[in-house]
């Protein structure tokens, strides 16, 4: 009689687990939803409430976390428009999850919305150092960037990364970035350790909101051919392939958005352009998609860091220019936090671009320098440690290596 009491007790205790854990995965995959619905139909009160019930059942759950973090944070500032009226206890209340989930798996492997919770820490504390400079408040920013590094953020492979994109830029030139994984570790440089200031950051995701670009002409950052009204009002444009001439440089612009229009942050950073082009040497971000190019990509020099816009005509470097920059930026793996999906994909970015220059050359015939670049990536890409993130590259990595033995 025992033993059967014994056993029912045990029968109804693996019952009520498996019913706790049946209600945690409904609260789980509830909140989750609200991540993937259209931006119209998303209610993040709704993902905190189901999100906050699951952690209840299990408080220790690394993706539930996350996901919460990250409804906190649509909550505070969903869009760069937000960023101005960011909430300091909402982005702690955020940066919180994000810093426990690390604590809990420094390895995050559950679904992801969109950055790893290293990147995520950063884009939270580096957006609100971005409204401390809006509002003249440096040593707010400075603050702001310093806490973002304390709790986990601001790595070193980022700010030794940035570091080297800006200083491959020439004195007071313009960079446009493309987002929070590369704006913010710059102005961490330039703001905190107050390095190559001279270069005028642009991130190009914040020219669509209404806010950014009159920030960037009132701190006398960049200048726009535009006016004061033109910038505030200028919201899209019915566009068909045009020819743009600024003095004796042309280029096709196409639509960007449904082969019909170009939409405010594509006409801002034209302006931008057009203002600026024979005044200061125009870079952008390496890995800067071809869509927010505004049809550039094609005239953009060749780099690993950063590409400058070639009024003249694109350049490429020689193979003794290429091995420096590669190797230079090999040397990232040594502050490659490997547990960050972000960062691994960015050296992995890196070292594919090297695969391609040696691919380009064998495909060309100069074998020899193939074969250089190729050796080079056997000893310093660390692909033994880390081999490409596409296995069919491995495999493909192996194939090249013979052919130019």
């Amino acid at each position: 009689m025992k033993s059967f009491c014994t056993l029912l007790l045990l029968v109804l205790a693996l019952t009520k687990i498996h019913g706790q854990q049946e209600k945690f995965q409904a609260l789980l995959d509830s909140g989750k939803l609200e991540f993937s619905k259209t931006p119209d139909q998303q209610d993040y009160q709704k993902a905190l409430y189901f999100l906050e019930k699951a952690i209840e059942i299990q408080p220790d759950n690394s993706e539930a976390l996350y996901h919460l973090g990250y409804a906190y944070s649509r909550l505070n500032s969903q869009y760069g428009s937000d960023i101005i009226d960011m909430n300091l206890k909402l982005l702690i209340r955020s940066s919180k999850q994000f810093e426990k989930v690390i604590q809990l798996t420094p390895n995050y492997t559950g679904d992801l919305v969109v950055l790893d919770p290293y990147s995520k820490i950063s884009a939270e504390w580096g957006s609100m150092a971005l409204k401390h400079l809006y509002n003249d408040k440096k040593d707010s920013a400075i603050w702001a960037f310093k806490e973002g590094k304390r709790r986990g953020g601001f790595g070193e492979f980022w700010l030794k990364r940035q570091e080297k994109m800006l200083g491959s830029c020439s004195p007071n030139a313009i960079l446009f970035s493309p987002g929070d994984n590369i704006t913010f570790p710059i102005m961490y440089l330039q703001t905190v350790n107050q390095y190559r200031q001279d270069v005028k950051v642009v991130d190009m995701g914040l020219l669509s909101s209404q806010w950014y670009p009159k920030h960037l002409t009132d701190k006398n950052i960049v200048a726009f051919d535009l006016s004061e009204t033109e910038l505030d009002t200028l919201q899209y444009l019915a566009w068909s392939d045009s020819t743009i001439t600024i003095q004796d440089f042309s280029w096709l612009v196409k639509p960007t958005y449904y082969d019909q229009y170009l939409l405010r942050g594509d006409l801002l950073l034209l302006s931008l352009i057009r203002e600026n082009l024979f005044n200061s040497d125009i870079y952008f971000s390496q890995g800067t998609s071809d869509e927010s190019l505004i049809s550039l990509a094609g005239l953009l020099s060749e780099g690993l860091f950063i590409q400058k816009l070639e009024p003249s005509a694109a350049t490429s470097l020689s193979l003794d220019e290429f091995k420096k920059a590669a190797t230079n930026a090999l040397m990232l793996f040594e502050h490659l936090n490997m547990n960050s999906d972000d960062q691994v994909l960015i050296f992995d970015s890196l070292r594919i671009l090297i695969f391609l220059k040696a691919y380009l050359y064998a495909e060309t015939d100069e074998i020899s320098n193939a074969r250089e670049v190729m050796k080079l990536l056997e000893e310093k890409a660390y692909l033994d440690e880390l081999p490409f993130l596409d296995t069919g590259l491995n495999s493909y990595f192996q194939t090249l290596k013979l052919k130019v033995r």
